[in-house]
């Protein structure tokens, strides 16, 4: 579910150019066809995917505001149209034009150029957005702000937060507001924060003595995600697991994932179920 009303040229299955129109399902579509009284044979579950500073398969539609989504032409995580294309030739990867207004781009040079759905304008590589803490770029789309909300208010409930790579720097000011606002809020359980990083710390989960040996024992740069959750969260809801990634989901087993999100022999499991 992304926050927003999009749409994307559906992947295929087998690969072949697949011009159909894709709408995402949202809360209130799964919800429908779950409902008994609605006649469908299967059952939907759907997770949110928020990308609040923004996605590079993004596109925002000049005229008419809408938001596009660049998902390849087939369901392969190694596909060679994974990523938008890019202002030239060798960089539009195996994207190739899929409507007469996108061949006409392309003989002009542009190889960015991708129809918008909703309307049919052409749009480019620049007409993707990023939110930057930085402040880099004053105006954003209203479906950056939109994702947005919806991220604060799904995330202060979140029992477990997972930094997978991320940092939380000092100057993601907004997050660390936010994640620091769900600790001091007594009526509800203080969230427990997990993070990953580095690269040649220990293939294991370091808790509370462990993790402060590890960490006296660290360069600064080494450790730099895992003082800045302690700040954030405290000392004693955070473990870390400093062998880096894709080493923590030990090609894909299922223990491992499990530990990774829902850490069975750390967390209360107890908490998943109490109601607010």
């Amino acid at each position: 579910d992304f926050p927003n009303t999009l749409a994307m040229r559906e992947p295929s299955e087998n690969g072949k150019l697949n011009l159909n129109i894709c709408y995402p399902f949202t809360e209130a579509t799964a919800q429908k066809l779950n409902d008994q009284k609605h006649l469908s044979d299967r059952i939907v579950r759907i997770g949110k995917y928020f990308a609040v500073h923004g996605c590079s398969c993004f596109r925002h539609c000049p005229v008419c505001g809408r938001l596009n989504l660049h998902g390849g032409d087939s369901w392969d995580i190694y596909s060679p149209t994974l990523f938008p294309p890019g202002p030239t030739k060798n960089l539009s990867w195996k994207n190739s034009a899929r409507s007469e207004k996108e061949e006409e781009a392309h003989r002009r040079g542009e190889y960015d150029a991708e129809e918008c759905l909703f309307c049919g304008e052409l749009t480019y590589a620049h007409d993707n957005y990023m939110y930057m803490q930085s402040k880099l770029k004053e105006q954003a789309p209203s479906f950056i702000k939109e994702i947005t909300d919806e991220t604060i208010a799904a995330i202060r409930g979140a029992k477990h937060i997972v930094l997978l790579g991320y940092s939380l720097p000092p100057d993601d000011t907004i997050w660390r507001s936010i994640m620091s606002a769900m600790t001091a809020n007594k009526t509800t359980q203080r969230p427990y924060c997990s993070v990953v990083c580095g690269i040649t710390g220990p293939k294991k989960w370091l808790y509370d003595d462990e993790l402060e040996t590890f960490i006296k024992s660290s360069r600064p740069q080494d450790i730099l995600a895992i003082k800045n959750a302690q700040d954030v969260f405290g000392k004693q809801l955070v473990r870390a697991y400093a062998g880096g990634i894709p080493q923590v989901f030990e090609n894909g087993a299922e223990d491992a994932i499990r530990d990774l999100f829902y850490a069975p022999s750390w967390i209360p499991q107890d908490i998943y179920l109490r109601k607010k």
